[in-house]
């Protein structure tokens, strides 16, 4: 019997497996060509074709045109009718990791070697588990699992010791919660590989981590790192790519979120390979160990920014720091007294490092500001040979406590210009010899001989005592006024005792204040 005389049912299921045998056809052209000729046939043999579901039952609504049997065989995307959001408010977007990790998608962190990329995984892992904030931020809380391929179970013991330790809960509160995996020492890790002819190959370890997601309900799932479960080449942009979607896949599966640990490259870029793990991952996160070339660096600082998001602002950024083998946010700790030490000798090598840049600028006749702008002194001043090691945060730090302790001045005139103006900027301060008893003994003057004689006599500069009378007033210079920053303030004629000329030459300055 021909397909065309069986009745309407058979002939569509006939022709439909006839289609999905086409699929095994290796040649993609003449797969093609079959396939054509089975719809073709389909539509001939049963014109008022209708789907049905699983149970049989005739799907709704089915208005019969060529564009909805094609739809209904896979022979067009699925779409979607926005018609239909019409008057309906959008589902608010939803995060593991709120504003980092967004739910139903797969995330990238990378970093430098040794910077504590498996702690932080393994301590988000946990904090996700337990519903716990990751370093200040929230979490939404499930069950996550930490597969690693670099560290055997002792390792993970006593990682996780410490980050226990750290927030405060017992190893047996994360019964059922916390699932830990690992692969170290295993061959075979790789989840994917990939053939010229069929693309990507998903291998064994890829069904047993889809099975124990589904197992355990996991929403968070941490693969460390790249290097391992990544069976493809990592500069090829198609390979990469089509991982990445696979990963995304198993996020919209788990409901969750997956996020993959990889390494940056030699040349020191964020990350290695194709642009496509830039690209094809709607958040990159990256965690490090801040640079700096001086004695006086914080071997435990540490930082997690985000510098890729597409679905919050990206450029966000923690300071953290390793504490007792685990993760804290700066400042959360009790100093010791070995870090409060370093801490002062950094914060002083950092002054240094601004009053020697100041005193260079000031010699070349650079004029900074404490203003942010082109004068911006900590930016002028981390780009100085004189600041090397210290980068405009560090100056910024540094010029907050000079200002505070007033050792440089604000807005002081420097010197004027080709066009004979004032230039006005930082400067180190004047300590008037007023101020306390101390700078009036450091600014003491030894008074000179007198021709009195007179031990008794007032300790003062003389100037000339041509009286010869022991008991005359010596001639003294008058003091040195100052304005109220400290600076000396202009002078106006010079005393009759410091002018060589006996007061014959016009001291007056004209409109436009020059100088001689």
């Amino acid at each position: 019997m021909n397909v065309q005389d069986c009745p309407p049912e058979e002939a569509a299921a006939i022709w439909q497996k006839m289609e999905e045998a086409a699929f095994a056809i290796k040649d993609p052209e003449i797969r093609a060509a079959y396939q054509r000729l089975y719809r073709s046939r389909l539509k001939r043999d049963f014109p008022q074709f209708v789907p049905r579901t699983s149970d049989g039952e005739p799907i709704s609504g089915w208005v019969e045109t060529t564009s909805n049997v094609f739809a209904y065989t896979g022979d067009v995307f699925q779409t979607l009718n926005p018609v239909e959001w019409h008057g309906i408010e959008p589902p608010p977007r939803e995060w593991m990791l709120q504003d980092w990790l967004p739910r139903r998608r797969a995330a990238y962190l990378t970093g430098a070697g040794g910077a504590g990329k498996s702690l932080l995984g393994q301590q988000l892992a946990t904090c996700v588990a337990m519903g716990l904030p990751f370093l200040g931020v929230d979490t939404t809380q499930g069950p996550a699992i930490y597969l690693t391929a670099e560290d055997d179970a002792q390792e993970l013991q006593r990682r996780q010791r410490a980050i226990c330790r750290a927030l405060g809960v017992a190893e047996g509160d994360l019964q059922g919660k916390l699932i830990l995996i690992s692969l170290f020492g295993l061959a075979g890790n790789e989840m994917v590989r990939f053939d010229r002819d069929t693309g990507q190959e998903t291998m064994p370890a890829w069904t047993k981590l889809q099975n124990t997601a589904r197992a355990t309900g996991a929403q968070l799932i941490v693969l460390d790192n790249v290097s391992h479960v990544y069976g493809g080449n990592e500069i090829d942009r198609l390979q990469v790519t089509t991982f990445a979607n696979l990963l995304n896949g198993l996020a919209q599966e788990i409901d969750g979120t997956v996020m993959l640990i990889g390494h940056p490259n030699k040349a020191g870029d964020a990350y290695s390979g194709s642009t496509a793990w830039e690209n094809a991952f709607r958040a990159r996160l990256y965690f490090d160990a801040p640079k700096s070339d001086h004695a006086h660096s914080d071997p435990d600082a540490r930082q997690l920014s985000l510098p890729k998001a597409n679905y919050a602002r990206k450029g966000s950024a923690i300071d953290v720091r390793w504490h007792e083998g685990a993760l804290i946010l700066d400042g959360d700790d009790a100093p010791s007294p070995v870090r409060q030490l370093r801490d002062i000798s950094a914060a002083s090598a950092e002054n240094d490092a601004f009053l020697r840049c100041l005193d260079k600028a000031t010699e070349d006749r650079r004029a900074v500001s404490h203003v942010p702008g082109v004068n911006y002194a900590p930016k002028i001043f981390a780009a100085m040979i004189e600041g090397k090691g210290y980068d405009e945060k560090a100056f910024a730090r540094a010029m907050e406590r000079l200002i505070h302790i007033k050792q440089v001045a604000l807005d002081q005139q420097l010197w004027k210009d080709q066009f004979r103006k004032w230039k006005y900027g930082i400067a180190r301060a004047v300590t008037h010899p007023s101020n306390t008893a101390k700078s009036l003994k450091s600014l003491a003057v030894t008074p000179a001989a007198t021709s009195c004689g007179d031990p008794a006599a007032t300790l003062c500069q003389v100037i000339e005592n041509t009286c010869g009378d022991p008991a005359a007033t010596p001639a003294v210079r008058p003091p040195i006024p100052y304005g109220d920053m400290g600076a000396p303030m202009n002078w106006g004629p010079p005393h009759p005792l410091d002018d060589p000329f006996g007061g014959d030459l016009d001291w007056s300055t004209d409109s436009g204040g020059d100088e001689p």
